[in-house]
């Protein structure tokens, strides 16, 4: 029914990771290095993440009053720097008066990790066929470690450097 949704015949559509490993018993790294292969010959319904960073980060050169480009990494170092940057863009700057009455802090841990993956909505509402609670691992930085192997992490990184060549985007 999705797949009609989106005017593609039956027949190309493809099932999404959570009904391969329910049909085949296989195990999740497995699942994850056929995912891993697939992505990087593109055979896939959507675009690939490379190609949507790419759209924004060209936008984000060319129209940068309207798209703000924000790194994971970064906002993890310095949460506090970057929720004024990003307020500051929006046009609702954080007045110092704001500030000092621990605005910040209040806004920074409404969006922490935790409160959000422990919202009633994520933990029990379903987006398409995924649960929500899906989105949620650690997040932390180098998570990837838990899911991927060394091998698949530097496949990833080749890929991610042919993505990105040329581009000016340093991941």
């Amino acid at each position: 029914m999705a797949a009609k949704g989106l005017g593609l015949r039956p027949s190309s559509a493809k099932p999404g990771l959570p009904r391969v490993q329910a049909q085949d018993g296989a195990s999740a790294l497995s699942i994850r290095c056929r995912a891993l292969a697939k992505l990087a010959r593109s055979e896939h319904v959507w675009t690939t993440v490379w190609d949507h960073v790419l759209d924004y980060w060209k936008a984000s050169l060319d129209k940068s009053r309207k798209v703000l480009f924000l790194k994971y990494e970064q906002m993890t170092q310095e949460p506090a720097f970057y929720l004024k940057l990003l307020a500051q863009f929006l046009g609702c700057p954080i007045s110092q008066e704001e500030e000092t009455a621990g605005a910040v802090d209040e806004i920074l841990g409404l969006c922490s990790f935790d409160h959000l993956r422990n919202l009633e909505v994520n933990k029990s509402e379903t987006w398409w066929i995924l649960r929500n609670q899906v989105f949620f691992r650690n997040g932390k930085v180098g998570d990837w470690k838990n899911y991927l192997t060394s091998e698949m992490a530097e496949r990833l990184e080749q890929i991610t450097a042919q993505k990105f060549h040329g581009s000016g985007l340093d991941l």
